[in-house]
């Protein structure tokens, strides 16, 4: 199984250094929703956080409404999880039926913690939301919609195919 594919938008900031035509995406609206009421108090913060961020680049779209719907409830099972381990430890006392004495397990919360963060990992790097993600992006402070890149982009891709041909 092959790299899945790196958006139009992030090939134009980027830049085409393949030099090959960047094929022509249809464009989708940018999601600019409030947060869904379904999310809890956490998760409704992050949400506002990251589209604060994401609303410079224009890269979130409504097509992307569900991976970030599911990114801020993991995140507000980890921030529960978390809060619960702060208060308790991560580790407690847990008796065995054949023992008296006490043993030291991990704590539930400990471990649903760790499972939401091991989820998170994944969306992080899908969002570009790691500093090895962000270095990858040259993007910059504040990205306008652009015409002259669109007749550009035509034109190269133009060129290349008249080249082909000859």
């Amino acid at each position: 199984m092959g790299r899945n594919r790196k958006p139009t938008e992030l090939r134009l900031i980027e830049g085409n250094r393949s030099k090959r035509p960047i094929p022509r995406t249809p464009k989708h609206a940018p999601l600019t929703e409030h947060p869904p009421d379904e999310l809890t108090p956490a998760g409704k913060r992050l949400w506002r956080r990251l589209l604060v961020e994401f609303g410079k680049t224009r890269l979130l779209q409504r097509t992307d409404r569900e991976a970030l719907l599911v990114y801020c409830d993991l995140w507000a099972v980890y921030e529960d999880a978390m809060s619960k381990v702060r208060k308790f430890g991560p580790l407690m006392a847990s008796r065995s039926h054949n023992d008296e004495r006490a043993a030291v397990t991990k704590s539930p919360a400990w471990r649903v913690a760790i499972d939401a963060k091991r989820e998170m990992d994944t969306l992080w790097a899908r969002f570009g939301l790691t500093p090895v993600d962000r270095a990858r992006l040259e993007v910059p402070n504040e990205v306008v919609a652009n015409p002259l890149i669109d007749i550009l982009s035509e034109a190269k891709a133009e060129a290349a195919h008249r080249r082909g041909q000859s």
